[in-house]
């Protein structure tokens, strides 16, 4: 999605691309295997109550992304971006620079 669109979406898939660009805002119940996310721009996405067992984030400039994890997930992110993190995952960080932040949140 790009521009300043809004979605609210029930998935129940094996692997799911998402992909946020320029202040849009996403929010996803459900499940999946495998999730590559990719947020931009003041994008926002609320998967709080999207089980994801394994996904890959790529945030950048002052996104923010509220995913719950169940075995892995991988993050590169940069500038202001924040990812909120529920469960207890095993987290890769292949990159983080500028202010970005992790927090591990709880349901």
């Amino acid at each position: 999605m790009r521009g300043t669109g809004k979605l609210e979406a029930l998935i129940n898939a094996p692997k799911v691309n998402i992909a946020l660009y320029e202040r849009t805002i996403a929010a996803i119940e459900g499940n999946c295997d495998l999730a590559d996310v990719e947020l931009d721009n003041n994008a926002q996405l609320n998967g709080k109550n999207f089980t994801i067992n394994t996904c890959n984030v790529t945030s950048h400039i002052s996104t923010d992304a509220y995913l719950e994890v169940i075995k892995k997930i991988t993050i590169n992110a940069t500038g202001t971006s924040a990812i909120y993190v529920y469960q207890n995952p095993e987290i890769i960080i292949t990159g983080m620079t500028d202010t970005t932040k992790l927090q591990k949140k709880v349901k």
